[in-house]
């Protein structure tokens, strides 16, 4: 009867981190499907507005209008007003491939959650939701991509 137990209860564990390993496995494998895709259709000039949501002050949270030629970014401006970007703040507001990069760093670093939805067509990512760790607070960082736009 006890090895009976022990052996259920093997099993149900070998089927949870299964199910896990796989929901894992999927996100990531859409990521790199999406990431793919965005490679090789990356075109060769662009713009998008970048939403940051986070505990982490004002002048980062403001939507940005980002211009990117020949993936490096030739402006970064703020959606509401036209103003450009303060240096200090410039890191927070990357090209689409350095976007792909902040994922790619929240699976590497083994982040509680990793949402993200793609754009069908050319892959790059619409919205992001990130936490770091469930039981640390305000640690929670969101992006919205919006108003993409070739060049």
């Amino acid at each position: 009867m006890l090895h009976r137990r022990i052996h259920r209860v093997i099993v149900l564990a070998a089927l949870l981190l299964q199910a896990s390993c796989s929901a894992i496995t999927g996100a990531e494998s859409d990521f790199e499907r999406a990431r793919a895709r965005w490679t090789s259709q990356r075109p060769a000039a662009y713009d998008y507005t970048l939403r940051l949501s986070c505990f982490c002050g004002g002048e980062v949270t403001r939507a940005v209008v980002i211009v990117v030629r020949g993936n490096l970014v030739e402006s970064r401006t703020y959606a509401d007003d036209g103003t450009g970007v303060p240096a200090q703040f410039t890191g927070a507001f990357p090209t689409i491939d350095g976007m792909f990069d902040t994922i790619q760093n929240a699976f590497d670093h083994h982040s509680a959650r990793v949402a993200v939805t793609y754009d069908p067509a050319l892959g790059y990512p619409v919205s992001i939701a990130l936490d770091g760790a469930i039981n640390v607070a305000d640690d929670e960082t969101s992006y919205t991509l919006s108003n993409f736009h070739v060049r």
